[in-house]
């Protein structure tokens, strides 16, 4: 996500990233033939996030929980889902059980090819 802001005299605009940037990046992105994978970045150990996937019209075509394992600064999962023909779809990420206070809600568009 971005945060603009914007000087009124010179209509120019300033790209601010939000702190902390996302906490989960899917790669590669186009996927082909629906295989990627999530890394998720200071995840929480013990946490369990819900991972939904949506097609174009907002029907869920796919939907896991994810258990982070492992303490580590980060985790990556790896997915294979051919069933999914080539279109965008959004990736849902939300944390289902809390750890310390450490929870995510992101959303990742995927192009499949």
């Amino acid at each position: 996500m971005l945060y603009f802001t914007s000087n009124s005299t010179s209509g120019t605009f300033t790209v601010i990233p939000l702190e902390g940037g996302p906490r989960a990046v899917l790669y590669p992105n186009p996927s082909n033939d629906g295989r990627f994978k999530i890394k998720f970045k200071n995840p929480g150990a013990g946490q369990t996030i819900g991972m939904n996937i949506f097609d174009a019209s907002g029907k869920m075509v796919y939907r896991k929980n994810i258990v982070i394992n492992s303490s580590a600064r980060t985790q990556v999962e790896s997915f294979d889902l051919p069933f999914l023909k080539p279109a965008l779809y959004v990736v849902s990420l939300k944390t289902v059980s809390k750890e310390a206070g450490n929870t995510m809600n992101e959303e990742i568009n995927l192009i499949v090819k």
